[in-house]
């Protein structure tokens, strides 16, 4: 069964904050004052979702991998 990349593009706020090394509520403030490219995050009912790309953009490289990826 192929992998759907699109998928592991996105994470939760939680899943980026792990992964970056950075408090939720840091990446909230930092989508709030505009740092975040727009298209790179979204709010999905309560859970707000963004982009490795945007991540990447804004922190650089992810600081620990997400061991579910490999």
């Amino acid at each position: 069964m192929k992998k759907h990349q699109c998928l592991h593009e996105v994470l939760t706020i939680t899943e980026a904050a792990k992964m970056w090394d950075k408090g939720v509520s840091t990446l909230r403030h930092r989508m709030l004052d505009e740092r975040f490219p727009k298209d790179g995050y979204r709010k999905s009912g309560a859970t707000v979702l963004v982009t490795r790309s945007a991540m990447t953009e804004v922190y650089g490289p992810p600081k620990v991998e997400n061991d579910e990826d490999h």
